[in-house]
């Protein structure tokens, strides 16, 4: 996994994907798609099978070489290769890509599926092998350069929303499409037989259907060792009893029936694969049948053996009951889980992690912050280059060091990522009581904050008045982020690699603009990961808060439109002098009432969507209303609007040992 992010080592495209993300789309998530269809032949009155399709085609795409905060992957492509050449003994002709960018991705799907399903008489397979992720219930697949969640719009961007790929299915003129997305190639899905089917296979293969099948749902980490895969082919093969009904013919939806139930029986509900089809009356109404090669197995309504071993030891803390496991059962699908179970409790012995007086080492080069010591830990941050960080333990026998964060977190960093030549005293950083007024960085590259003071003051407007009160010191950086912090973070790999424009005459101490919400939500998140602490965009009441000079300044609020902002623009153009340009108001803050105007966090939520429409932008110049009153101007925008006279400036909440609690 990378960080809290869902992704999986094959395909996975969680339920949760498709069934939030998808409700325009498919109805359950996940896909790695076979398809398969029965033409109906007129001349003896009924549907028979012996021309399953006039033409077979697949789509197979295997991804595991990520480079942009995605962990590689190892099986991803040698997958797709093996079931592309499979694919193609069993005459498909294949449409084969590997490590695909986002800029070809969904153009390959949309032309795969309109091309290759030119005919209802031709089947089509698709199999994508690479990482998945779920986002506010919504379903994604991962190019090799797209960029984390952490990013929202690089990845947003970068990103192939499932939504997209159901539009693409609807496409395709093929009757029938089955996409299954998980870790291994399904050989006897393509077994047929010349039997004539039961009546009611007959009907499910005249009607149109797009189904899918995933091995898990949202927020669920799927594992890469096999069992949904292995289950999968038994099924198929009539090792499983899948075929409900004993006819010789595995539907879809018994299939999706039987995985569900057996993977989740399996896992102890850790992995639940879901199932279903497109959520679209054209094309819900068939089903995908395979042809079992095997005579399928009667239902016995019995236990495994190995399951209820499993079962009984899966929470053991001793090594050998997990050998004596695999050396009994070594073609049990729990062998993988066996293994791993094996091999973490002989690699954890007690005293691991030998203790260090805390010093500090130096990044040499960007380090991803691990819960625990390993690449497959999760990932919990992220250090910059040249970031100093406090080595507080090494592991006895691996070569990761224990680091304490800023935010007292312990986390783990890989050896090679760190300098143990150059040292420091721990307390050239260590925080120290802050006191209002005081400025401070919390790295070389971090802007530069102004500690606040607790307070209260009344936020006024032309309709209403407001008492807000400020109960603890926050920090706020001093200027709007400038063009240099903004580079940081781009030369970090964050803020999506997106670089505003400027003019001319614009430094690099210049307020970066052309910049939207969004974008300074990806620096904020950028810079909390890479320093552990709690960034974030001011609220409009702290920022009017510190434009009042602690509300010892009377200004009312002086609502805007967008045209007004339109008119800056064709005024100003965009900024051209240093943050510094003009003095500090008394409460040490630059550009509160010129420079560039500012995103701050409040938002207004739509009343249809019930979600956040609009983010409120705050300042670049003092206004005189009718009565001469100088005025803070406020206006709503679009999230993922961008002006040259738009930028933003960060704020973050101080720990109790700062504020020498």
């Amino acid at each position: 996994m990378v960080g809290r992010y869902q992704s999986f080592c094959v395909v996975l495209l969680s339920a949760g994907l498709l069934l939030g993300a998808l409700s325009a789309a498919f109805a359950n998530a996940g896909q790695r798609g076979i398809e398969i269809e029965i033409i109906p032949d007129d001349s003896k009155g009924q549907t028979d099978v012996v021309n399953l399709y006039r033409s077979s085609h697949a789509l197979v795409i295997g991804i595991d070489a990520y480079s942009n905060g995605w962990p590689r992957l190892h099986n991803a492509v040698a997958d797709a290769r093996a079931v592309a050449e499979s694919l193609r003994q069993r005459g498909f002709s294949v449409d084969y890509f590997e490590n695909t960018t986002s800029d070809k991705l969904r153009q390959i799907f949309r032309r795969f599926f309109i091309e290759r399903g030119a005919s209802p008489d031709s089947r089509l397979f698709v199999w994508f092998a690479g990482h998945g992720h779920t986002l506010d219930g919504e379903g994604f697949i991962i190019p090799s350069d797209g960029a984390t969640p952490d990013d929202d719009t690089g990845f947003r961007r970068t990103a192939l929303h499932l939504r997209d790929i159901g539009n693409f299915a609807r496409l395709a003129r093929s009757r029938h499409s089955l996409a299954v997305f998980d870790s291994c190639f399904a050989g006897t899905v393509f077994g047929a037989t010349r039997a004539l089917p039961p009546p009611a296979v007959r009907r499910a293969v005249l009607n149109p259907v797009r189904q899918f099948l995933t091995s898990g749902s949202a927020n669920q980490k799927v594992s890469d060792d096999g069992l949904f895969r292995r289950l999968f082919l038994e099924a198929l093969d009539g090792k499983r009893p899948a075929d409900a009904n004993g006819d010789g013919y595995l539907t879809a939806s018994e299939l999706g029936l039987f995985m569900g139930d057996a993977v989740s029986n399996y896992t102890g509900n850790g992995q639940t694969p879901q199932f279903g089809p497109l959520r679209d009356p054209l094309y819900d109404k068939g089903d995908f049948v395979f042809l079992l090669d095997r005579q399928p197995m009667t239902p016995s309504g019995g236990h495994q053996t190995d399951a209820i071993v499993w079962n009984s030891l899966r929470d053991s803390q001793r090594p050998e009951d997990f050998q004596l496991f695999i050396d009994t059962y070594p073609e049990s699908p729990f062998v993988p889980f066996a293994a791993n179970r094996l091999s973490a409790l002989r690699t954890k012995p007690a005293g691991l992690i030998d203790p260090m007086d805390t010093v500090l080492y130096v990044i040499v080069d960007r380090a991803n912050h691990r819960r625990e010591p390993g690449v497959e830990s999760e990932r919990v941050g992220q250090s910059v280059r040249n970031a100093a960080v406090q080595v507080t333990g090494k592991l006895r026998d691996a070569p990761w060091f224990r680091i304490r964060r800023e935010d007292d977190r312990t986390v783990f960093i890989h050896a090679s990522l760190l300098s143990p030549e150059k040292r420091a005293d721990v307390s050239e950083v260590r925080s120290s009581v802050r006191q209002p007024g005081d400025l401070f960085s919390d790295c070389k590259t971090c802007p530069e904050m102004l500690v606040t003071r607790s307070g209260r003051f009344m936020a006024t407007s032309r309709s209403s008045s407001r008492l807000f009160d400020i109960p603890e010191p926050f920090a706020i950086s001093s200027h709007e982020i400038t063009r240099s912090e903004w580079a940081a973070c781009l030369k970090g790999g964050g803020c999506g690699r997106y670089q505003p424009k400027a003019r001319e005459a614009a430094s690099e101490e210049t307020p970066v603009s052309h910049v939207s919400w969004d974008d300074a939500m990806a620096y904020v998140r950028w810079l909390s990961e890479n320093t552990g602490l709690p960034y974030r965009l001011p609220s409009d009441a702290e920022w009017e808060y510190v434009a009042t000079e602690f509300g010892l300044v009377q200004r009312d609020v002086a609502d805007q439109s967008l045209q007004d902002v339109v008119h800056d623009e064709r005024r100003i153009g965009g900024p051209s002098q240093p943050v510094d340009a003009r003095a500090a108001n008394t409460a040490g803050a630059y550009g509160m009432t010129d420079g560039v105007r500012e995103w701050v966090a409040d938002c207004r939520i739509g009343q249809e969507t019930r979600r956040c429409v609009t983010h409120a932008v705050r300042g670049a110049a003092t206004l005189e209303n009718e009565n001469g009153d100088v005025t803070l101007p406020r206006v709503w925008i679009e999230p993922d609007a961008r002006s040259p006279v738009i930028g933003f400036r960060v704020a973050r909440d101080l720990k109790k040992g700062e504020l020498g609690q």
